[in-house]
């Protein structure tokens, strides 16, 4: 049994390694991490964050996920470290092409070479409220545009 009690469950991330999840507390707007072993069977309370923005991104492979503005990345002690995506307005997706993070937020499109330590806004990038959603892949960014377009361009 999962021990999240009565909060929903906001995010589910597997890795090959562990699983990862987000229980969000709309009360106290507050969520919190947590991650257990591959078989679900112990899980771990981790970091703790106040957001209005419910919004959960994952990603796998490092193993991360954003609470609001804010993201959190799986160290190798185990502890959530903490960043802050560009101006902190939430992120409404993430990706990563296994060397560079790409965020969708309110108020553009960013790239972090860092692991989320610093953020620069993608170039070129067309506005964000035109993107419904971004991918990697074949050495590519992917973007998925609300008029059914999808853009293709190198990864930086």
């Amino acid at each position: 049994d999962a021990p999240f009690g009565v909060l929903p469950l906001a995010a589910l991330q597997a890795t090959p390694d562990m699983l990862i999840a987000a229980t969000y507390d709309g009360r106290t707007r507050s969520a919190e991490l947590w991650n257990a072993t591959a078989d679900g069977v112990t899980w771990q309370r981790g970091a703790r964050a106040t957001t209005p923005w419910p919004i959960v991104a994952t990603a796998a492979q490092p193993p991360l996920l954003t609470l609001g503005g804010l993201l959190f990345v799986l160290g190798p002690n185990g502890a959530w470290e903490q960043h802050r995506v560009g101006d902190g307005a939430g992120v409404r997706r993430l990706v990563s092409d296994g060397k560079t993070l790409y965020a969708l937020t309110p108020n553009g499109l960013l790239q972090s070479p860092d692991l989320g330590a610093t953020w620069a806004p993608l170039p070129d990038a067309p506005p964000p409220h035109t993107i419904l959603d971004l991918a990697t892949g074949e050495d590519a960014l992917y973007l998925l545009l609300e008029s059914g377009q999808v853009l293709r361009g190198p990864l930086p």
